[in-house]
C-alpha cells in the first residue's frame, strides 16, 4: 500500500500468470477428482457408455493429489514474493477452492448462509476468526518506483536528502499468525518534526485506514510527489494493527530527509 492509495475492490484480479496457473491447476484437480469418483466432467465417457476402470479412477485421484500438492507448494512460494495488498484476496480465493476440493467446513455457522462464490472470499478476509502473533519489518529504507504502485527496495537507508519525485521511503512487514490471508484493520499515522526542533508533534500530516494481511508481505511507502512530502526533517510513520479482543499490535518506523 502506499499513502497516496490503499482502497482495492474485494474482487480479484490475477496480476500475473502464476496466479492464472494455479487456478488452472485447481480446475484440472477438479476434474480428476470428479474421474475419480466415476463422475465424467467432459460427458466423453457418457455420449459412449463405458465406464472407468478402478485403475483409471485410482490414477486420476493421483494426478488430483498431485495437482493440489503443486499449487500449495507454489502458494508457499508466491507467499514471500507477492505484495499482500494486491494479492491478499487472490489467496483467500485459492483457499475457498481448496476447502472446496476436500469438502472442508472453513466457515464455520455462516457457511449455511452464503451462496455466491464472493461470500466465501469475503468471509475468509473479513470476517473469520483471526490470530495475530507478532508484526516485524523485514525490510525498509528507500524505495524506487517500477510501475505503477510497485516499488523495490534502493538503499537500506534512514536517511536521505533531496529525494526525486515518486521515489519514496517506507517499510516492508509480515503479520505473523493465523489463517492466512485474513485481513486485519490497520491505521497508520504519519509525523513530521521539521529541523531543530524539540517538540514532539503529536498531529499527524497523513491518516489512513489500511488492511494488513496475515502471513503475507505487507508494505507501506510514503511516496514523495509534492514539496509537502519531501520537506526536510524528522518523519515517523506509526501503525497499530486493530484487534477486536486483544491489544493493538504496533509498528514504527523513523527517517529522515536532511536539508
Amino acid at each position: 500500500m502506499s499513502g497516496r492509495a490503499m482502497s482495492r475492490d474485494l474482487h480479484t484480479r490475477y496480476p500475473n500468470y502464476d496466479f492464472w496457473q494455479l487456478f488452472g491447476y485447481l480446475r484440472l484437480a477438479k476434474a480428476h477428482m470428479t474421474w475419480a469418483a466415476g463422475g465424467d466432467p467432459c460427458e466423453y465417457l457418457a455420449s459412449r457408455k463405458k465406464s472407468l476402470s478402478k485403475t483409471l479412477r485410482d490414477r486420476h485421484a493421483q494426478t488430483a493429489s498431485e495437482y493440489v500438492a503443486l499449487v500449495q507448494q507454489k502458494m508457499e512460494a508466491l507467499i514471500n514474493e507477492c505484495n499482500a495488498f494486491e494479492t491478499g484476496p487472490i489467496f483467500a480465493e485459492l483457499r475457498v477452492q481448496l476447502a472446496d476440493l476436500r469438502k472442508d467446513n472453513i466457515y464455520g455457522k455462516a457457511a449455511s448462509k452464503y451462496v455466491m462464490h464472493s461470500q466465501y472470499v469475503e468471509h475468509l478476509v473479513n470476517k473469520g476468526p483471526v490470530e495475530v502473533k507478532t508484526a516485524g519489518i523485514f525490510r525498509a529504507g528507500l524505495f524506487k518506483r517500477v510501475e505503477g504502485r510497485h516499488f523495490v527496495l534502493a538503499d537500506d537507508t534512514a536517511s536521505i536528502d533531496s529525494p526525486a519525485q515518486g521515489d519514496a521511503m517506507g517499510f516492508e512487514y509480515k503479520v505473523e499468525g493465523s489463517p492466512l490471508s485474513r485481513g486485519v484493520p490497520t491505521t497508520i499515522h504519519v509525523y513530521h518534526t521539521p529541523p531543530g526542533s524539540t517538540s514532539d508533534p503529536r498531529t499527524p500530516i497523513a491518516n489512513y485506514e489500511a488492511i494488513s494481511y496475515v502471513g503475507m508481505n505487507n508494505a507501506f511507502f510514503w511516496s514523495f510527489e509534492t514539496e509537502e512530502d519531501r520537506k526536510p526533517g524528522n518523519w515517523s510513520i506509526e501503525m497499530a494493527i486493530k484487534l477486536k479482543k486483544a491489544e493493538d499490535v504496533p509498528l514504527s518506523w523513523h527517517f529522515e530527509i536532511t536539508p
